[in-house]
């Protein structure tokens, strides 16, 4: 059985982006939460910025790091640009690498609108997937669940599959 995929989550402690998607990624088969200075000599594959940030990020990532953040935090965009990782951007424009096409209460359409490198070196095509919600989603949180199991290489649910926020 392959290693877990390491994640981080930046932000502060009683964030409610942060403390969602650390109680997400606990119960995420094939993926483990991971402090951000590293554990064990081993850096986090996955860094997740919050889109609460608003001071500096001071982080140095490595080149095989995925960092995963909304394009609306400028801090986060700026740490992104001073480190030589692999910046995934989300939001709601057509530069962002991940978007929704549609959202509502029951479902939502999350688009890949250009080629994504996953931790494995495969890459996926753009498309689109439609999930079936349980509860209404904030769409930051949404969007940074689906890259991280679609970086990871892990399968988003299909066929009526509840996605779980």
């Amino acid at each position: 059985m392959a290693a877990a995929v390491r994640v981080a989550v930046l932000g502060r402690v009683q964030d409610p982006y942060r403390r969602s998607l650390n109680h997400w990624l606990g119960g995420q088969p094939g993926l483990t939460l991971w402090p951000c200075v590293g554990r064990d000599g081993l850096m986090p594959q996955i860094v997740a910025a919050s889109p609460q940030i608003t001071g500096a990020v001071d982080i140095t990532l490595t080149a095989e790091t995925v960092f995963l953040f909304g394009s609306d935090c400028l801090p986060a965009a700026r740490a992104a640009a001073q480190n030589r990782c692999q910046p995934l951007e989300y939001g709601f424009s057509r530069r962002d690498t991940l978007t929704l096409s549609s959202l509502d209460d029951r479902q939502a359409v999350v688009a890949l609108q250009r080629p994504l490198r996953r931790l494995d070196g495969s890459w996926l095509e753009p498309q689109e997937w439609v999930l079936q919600l349980t509860v209404p989603a904030r769409p930051e949180l949404l969007l940074s669940q689906a890259a991280i199991l679609l970086t990871a290489g892990l399968p988003l649910p299909q066929h009526g599959e509840k996605f779980l926020l």
